[in-house]
């Protein structure tokens, strides 16, 4: 199962994980691992065209189908820019959760900018 996890602090977004595999159909031909996959980076595409790369943290493990990305310094950036990209990939994911309930779940929390 892909595991999606959104991270937040004060109802802000700041960063995304995605982890595991959805096992919908062979590598190569899982379309809800695409999917998945295609949101994630789309998300992590267009942040880098407005807040700039070099203000987001980014790991990929692609064989453990791993994803993490977040905004370095959240409160120095357009909230509202890094809110309305998290916000689309949710809102795309969540769709994908509720139609392949077997093989995505989605999730909020936790983080290293999260209170404790």
């Amino acid at each position: 199962m892909i595991t999606v996890r959104f991270y937040k602090k004060d109802a802000h977004y700041y960063g995304l994980e995605v982890s595991g595999h959805a096992y919908f159909d062979e590598p190569g031909k899982d379309i809800v691992c695409s999917a998945v996959s295609a949101l994630a980076t789309t998300g992590y595409n267009t942040l880098c065209h407005y807040i700039g790369a070099e203000n987001l943290s980014l790991a990929v493990e692609e064989a453990e189908g791993y994803l993490k990305f977040e905004v370095k310094n959240p409160a120095s950036h357009d909230q509202q820019v890094t809110d309305i990209v998290f916000k689309t990939i949710a809102i795309g994911i969540d769709s994908i959760a509720q139609t392949y309930t077997k093989h995505v779940t989605l999730k909020e929390g936790g983080g290293r900018h999260a209170k404790n």
